[in-house]
């Protein structure tokens, strides 16, 4: 707290003279002073002229703080540095002026270092006075009373910045009503300056109609104790009116007041929008109830007095009118009333059916009706013969909302004021919209549902004059309808089958051999619906579609599935159109059959054919061979022998192909870099020809999970076909890239995924329409040295490895075969891929004793002899039970088999399979080999896992069985 400015000085005289110093302590008027001075509650202090003290009161050390006496200091150590020289200078005036007095205000210090209290001092010169001797100082501590004082001017200054700067206007009226004192808030709420309104009376500024409201909440004010809340107009100094909500207090016993306090908030804003919320949520209702109204079924003409009573009764008019049109033959259709609505009191001024818009009008009012526009009409607004004629009808204000129906004015709904002429508010004339817009889709709705009948009618003709059965569903794939023939099919009425899911009545069957309409697994599921609901697709099935009748009866149908859409284009069910082919089946049945017969009568015939080609150059060779032996030709005879290895090769390749193309090739499946194979391929079969090949394989082309030697064949049986097709040179164009198919890939035969697409492409003079669907067909051959087998194998290898092959050809075009193969993403389970074989080991064969188990007489005297010739220990067995008894007794003697020999097939008893489980559990350290000429089982790619070391394949030569098995024996050596 901060020192007044110029300290209250006042001087006055003392009596006489005094001398300069201090009695002695023992003197009789220093007891008589102490004795004064303790019963003052004021500090006492005498000073010299220097300002030293002579003299310090018990009560000033107790006031201040002071641990011991200052008696002897000069007292300016104790006043404040900035008090210092005014106060020097006011006990300089008191020294100089003897008898004379001054009271300042300064500050002093406590006991505590750095703190200092606010004091009043009247200091006194009495340094003439004997009993004194000096200045004689009195202090009063003024530091609680200066801070009380400080807190209470603050707290006035704040409350008068809130009342000021308050949002609120705070008004002090007398019980009388008249205005005493306003805030500045008047100013920016009312445009009044604050002491405009003084001796105005509150009275004068209210809303006429909101007076006598005003009134009696101000009476219960001023007669009562309890604060009163009210809400009305007030006059603004523009005279527009605001809405206050105002709260008044009677505090006219409080000195301070003494009036009734009123403290009034603008509200405008907020009443506007409760305003708005109210007209909004009455709207909302009126709208809802005519909703509700015209959801009842009944029609829009026999409801219209109804929901006219609605509108108008929300828009608070006078009458709600609702106009028809109907033909004239002019250019537009003419209005004529149909229904109306008066509000209680109002007259109403039309006859129905006799007042068109046209009498109250004009061409173009008609024209903003018929464009859809909203027409709003004030009669302050028309002249002439207009205003005429609004005011022969009594009408001062007028909004009409057209209704349209599929582009064409049919009616018109509005309202009218017959005494105001108001101007519409957004909210009304949107209220006339929403209500026109729910009469235009009940309108088009009744429209559409005649429509809809009529159409109705007509469908139902035309179902039931087809010659199929027709059934509908709803999303969920239930039965809403059935066409008569659909009835005779399944043998149930359609009342009957409402309802009931469509999949019941039909089932999957396997389709007949040949069959093209067999679907992909993947949308397999009950009758395919729902996929057709899922992805909207349409699925035709010639064939392999069962219906169920009543009764257990099953019939054959040709069926398709489409979805149904509305008319968004959403599905909302399915369409099933089918039709019984029992009879085309037996006739199908009876082609196939006859069909199976010619195949295998050619096939017999081709195998036949090729055979004994084969037996001819290989009997021949080996006659040929014993007259060179019976001359000592050996150089002859062996040349013979070597022609007559060469024809049994071919005879072994004849019969691989036969097996894989009945199936009975199993490929052995791994991991298969598909452009090393393409590239062996392509030079092989390009070897020696005239025809250039061009490469377009994709970078980084993954691998594919396949049996590597039949891929290789497929692709040299393609090549090699080009080739001979382009027999006077040419260009084969082989591509290769990764491809992903979804689900509807368009190549039913095969499962969505990763493939890799290979495509030959030559030059050639192409294929025949009549020959394309027949070039897969085995022994079926346009060649004259060809065997007809080429393409029918590398049909069935890609087949059994999960693909598919497809040529397109055209006359004069060339020929363009594509394959697809699965493709490796990622690294194969190491338990379904095959231990690859080591190389032969070379090593010498003696010490090892292998078991032959063969039932052919032949192939186990030729086998044994070959093993024999090999150097190795040889048993042979023509069953199962002397080969295991043969195994036993080995290991009896301590003499056990390192290896053995098993053919697959033993007829009449357990093949090399079971041996090899019971051989396994016995003798966990024997290998075995599996040795068949038909390997049909999983054995084939799976031969690791179900425990052989190796399979051989007959026929087989001396040097494909020594690396077979050293290969066998160098894994066991080294596990």
């Amino acid at each position: 707290m901060s020192p007044p400015t110029q300290p209250f000085v006042e001087s006055a005289p003392l009596s006489a003279d005094a001398p300069r110093e201090l009695p002695s302590e023992g003197s009789h008027a220093i007891q008589r002073l102490h004795g004064v001075i303790s019963k003052i509650a004021a500090a006492i202090s005498i000073l010299d002229r220097e300002g030293r003290i002579l003299y310090e009161s018990e009560t000033k050390r107790e006031m201040f703080g002071a641990a011991e006496s200052r008696q002897g200091h000069n007292c300016f150590e104790f006043i404040h540095p900035d008090d210092q020289a005014e106060i020097y200078e006011r006990f300089s005036w008191v020294v100089a002026h003897p008898g004379r007095f001054v009271r300042v205000r300064l500050r002093w210090a406590r006991g505590e270092p750095d703190q200092w209290a606010w004091i009043e001092s009247s200091a006194t010169n009495a340094l003439d006075d004997p009993e004194i001797c000096g200045v004689l100082v009195s202090s009063i501590d003024l530091t609680e009373r200066l801070a009380a004082e400080a807190a209470v001017r603050r707290s006035a200054e704040r409350f008068r910045a809130l009342v000021q700067n308050s949002s609120d206007v705070i008004t002090i009226a007398s019980p009388a009503g008249v205005i005493l004192y306003s805030s500045e808030s008047a100013r920016r709420v009312f445009g009044y300056a604050p002491e405009e309104n003084i001796g105005t009376k509150l009275a004068d500024l209210v809303h006429p109609d909101d007076f006598a409201n005003a009134e009696k909440s101000y009476r219960a004010a001023v007669n009562g104790s309890a604060e009163i809340t009210q809400v009305c107009r007030v006059r603004c100094a523009d005279g527009s009116y605001k809405w206050l909500e105002t709260v008044a207090a009677n505090r006219t016993a409080d000195p301070l007041v003494a009036g009734i306090v009123l403290n009034s908030r603008d509200i405008t804003i907020r009443h506007r929008m409760e305003e708005s919320i109210r007209e909004r949520d009455a709207f909302l209702s009126a709208r809802f109830e005519v909703q509700r109204s015209l959801l009842r079924g009944e029609s829009v003409r026999s409801q219209m007095t109804g929901i006219l009573k609605i509108l108008g009764t929300t828009a608070r008019c006078s009458r709600a009118l609702f106009f028809e049109a109907t033909a004239t033959g002019g250019e537009h259709s003419n209005m004529i009333l149909t229904a109306e609505w008066c509000a209680p009191g109002v007259p109403s001024r039309f006859v129905p059916g006799a007042v068109s818009t046209r009498s109250i009008g004009n061409v173009a009012w008609y024209e903003k009706l018929d464009n859809g526009d909203l027409l709003s009409v004030r009669r302050g607004q028309l002249t002439g013969e207009q205003g005429a004629i609004m005011d022969r009808v009594g009408i001062k204000a007028s909004v009409q909302a057209p209704i349209r129906v599929q582009g064409r004015l049919v009616a018109v709904i509005g309202y009218q004021h017959l005494y105001e002429e108001v101007e519409w508010t957004r909210a009304e004339e949107d209220h006339l919209r929403d209500v026109a817009a729910a009469l235009t889709f009940a309108l088009q709705r009744e429209s559409t549902t005649e429509a809809l009948l009529a159409e109705k009618a007509r469908l139902a003709v035309m179902l039931e004059s087809l010659s199929e059965g027709v059934i509908a569903t709803d999303a969920e794939g239930r039965i809403t309808l059935a066409n008569p023939v659909a009835e005779q099919i399944l043998g149930w009425r359609e009342q009957e089958l409402r309802g009931c899911d469509l999949t019941r009545f039909f089932e999957i069957r396997a389709p007949l051999a040949g069959d093209p309409s067999s679907l992909p697994s993947s949308r397999l599921e009950p009758d395919a619906v729902g996929f057709v609901l899922a992805h909207g697709k349409t699925i035709s099935s010639p064939r392999h579609i069962c219906a169920l009748q009543r009764g257990g009866g099953r019939v054959h149908v040709a069926s398709s599935t489409s979805p149904l859409r509305n008319g968004a284009g959403g599905i909302v069910g399915v369409v099933r159109v089918f039709r019984d082919i029992t009879e085309e089946e037996h006739i199908q049945s009876e082609l196939v059959r006859i069909g199976k017969l010619d195949g295998l009568g050619a096939i017999a015939a081709g195998i036949a054919h090729d055979f004994n080609n084969i037996l001819t150059a290989l009997n021949g060779n080996v006659s040929l061979a014993l007259l060179d032996l019976h001359r000592d030709d050996r150089a002859a005879a062996e040349a013979r022998l070597a022609e007559a290895e060469t024809a049994g090769q071919r005879a072994r390749e004849l019969t691989a192909q036969m097996l894989t193309f009945t199936k009975g090739g199993v490929p052995i499946r791994g991991v298969a870099q598909l452009e090393e194979i393409i590239r062996e391929s392509i030079s092989f079969a390009l070897h020696g020809s005239s025809t250039r090949s061009e490469m377009r394989l994709q970078e980084n082309l993954p691998p594919i999970e396949a049996d590597g030697g039949q891929i290789h064949q497929v692709i040299h049986n393609l090549a090699l076909n080009a080739v001979q097709a382009m027999d006077c040179g040419g260009v084969l164009t082989l591509a290769a890239r990764q491809v992903t198919l979804a689900e509807d890939n368009g190549t039913p035969a095969l499962s969505p995924g990763a493939y890799v697409e290979i495509s030959l492409a030559d030059t050639g003079p192409g294929i025949a329409p009549d020959i394309l669907p027949k070039i897969f067909d085995p022994f079926f051959t346009t060649k004259p040295s060809g065997s007809g087998l080429g393409l029918a194998t590398a049909y069935a290898i890609v087949k059994n490895h999960r693909g598919r092959i497809t040529c397109e050809a055209n006359p004069g075009g060339g020929t363009l075969f594509r394959v697809w193969l699965p493709a490796v993403l990622a690294a194969l389970d190491a338990s379904t891929t095959p231990r690859p074989m080591a190389p032969a080991l070379g090593a010498a064969t003696a010490g090892f004793r292998v078991l032959v188990l063969d039932d052919d007489d032949d192939v186990r005297a030729l086998t044994t002899r070959m093993l024999t010739r090999l150097g190795y220990g040889v048993e042979k067995a023509a069953t199962a039970e002397e080969a295991l008894s043969q195994l036993r007794a080995a290991r009896s003697a301590g003499q056990p088999f390192h290896l053995a020999l098993l053919d697959l097939t033993i007829p009449g008893g357990p093949g090399g399979f079971e041996v090899m489980r019971i051989m396994r559990e016995e003798d966990p350290a024997l290998h075995s080999v599996a040795c068949s000429g038909y390997i049909v089982d999983d054995i084939r790619t799976e031969y690791v896992a179900q425990g052989f070391s190796a399979i051989l394949a007959k026929p087989f030569r001396v040097p494909e069985l020594a690396a077979t098995l050293e290969t066998v024996l160098r894994s066991k050596n080294a596990g």
